[in-house]
């Protein structure tokens, strides 16, 4: 349990990753977001090693569905992402295409991206509840939006260079 947050730190051939049990709460993103030296704000936070990857394989590596935030960071400064899992349930297998990294700079952006989703989640769970859709054809639709929206979300600008 927890805020768990990512953070990626580029180093030419591999990524490094790092973990915080609590470095995605509220509070801290608020402080990352409002800071003129974000990096400052993060190291004030405890982080463990995890795994090294990659140059672009930090997306891969990260589980959406446990993950509440994603930093990276180079000598550019702290870029912020929002992870969304587009799954209906844990009892589900782990399918890490279903999932987004959303490009945010506010707490109110986070929260906006993740009720969004929730909101989306809950009609489709409603719906199944009716009868009038399985959770099958439920979590297709899911998947289907998932990939149109990475999609998009390429076409208009990469989500990062190092992800």
């Amino acid at each position: 349990m927890g805020e768990r947050a990512i953070a990626v730190i580029p180093r030419g051939e591999t990524s490094l990753l790092f973990q915080s049990q609590w470095g995605a709460r509220e509070e801290v993103l608020e402080r990352v977001f409002r800071s003129p030296r974000p990096l400052d704000v993060l190291l004030c936070e405890e982080w463990a090693f995890l795994s090294e990857c990659s140059p672009t394989g930090a997306s891969e590596l990260i589980d959406m569905q446990t993950t509440d935030a994603l930093y990276v960071l180079t000598h550019k400064g702290v870029q912020a992402f929002c992870p969304l899992w587009f799954g209906l349930g844990i009892s589900e297998q782990p399918r890490p295409y279903l999932g987004l990294l959303a490009p945010v700079n506010s707490l109110e952006a986070v929260r906006r991206c993740r009720g969004s989703l929730r909101q989306f989640k809950g009609l489709l769970l409603d719906i199944v509840r009716t009868g009038l859709l399985s959770r099958t054809v439920a979590n297709e639709v899911l998947t289907r939006a998932c990939i149109l929206l990475k999609s998009i979300q390429r076409s208009i600008s990469p989500c990062s260079e190092y992800l």
